[in-house]
């Protein structure tokens, strides 16, 4: 994110497993503190800008929407951030497992996410071959 927001370069290779001292140039001077992912809503106050996920800041009483002054967009470079429902291949056919998967995009319960979550979380419908390309 601080990469699309500008304020770093990383490698083209960066993935979940980076860290800080992969940082290929830093403009700024930014310097980076590392924390539990769910320290950022109580440390806001102590720190210039913190990182924080979206179920974490909605925990902490933020949202991502209204409450950032930067967040990702969703497209093809965010789509590791994409929630997917998975079984064991023995219950691909199980009729409860599928069943479930319908469950969740149902229209009401869209809706009652799109309550729950302040428009936050969308629903994302790709087949799984989207997320190996």
């Amino acid at each position: 994110m601080l990469e699309a927001a500008g304020l770093i370069t990383l490698p083209d290779d960066f993935d979940a497993l980076g860290t800080t001292s992969d940082i290929i140039d830093n403009p700024k001077n930014l310097t980076f503190v590392e924390i539990d992912d769910t320290t950022g809503p109580r440390v806001m106050q102590d720190v210039d800008l913190v990182l924080i996920g979206n179920t974490i800041a909605l925990e902490g009483g933020l949202n991502v929407l209204e409450d950032s002054i930067f967040h990702e967009e969703i497209n093809d470079e965010t789509k590791s951030n994409v929630n997917i429902l998975v079984t064991q291949k023995e219950n691909a056919d199980n009729e409860d497992i599928l069943k479930l998967g319908e469950l969740y995009h149902d229209e009401e319960v869209q809706e009652y996410i799109e309550e729950q979550f302040d428009g936050t979380k969308v629903p994302v419908q790709k087949d799984i071959s989207y997320l190996e390309e």
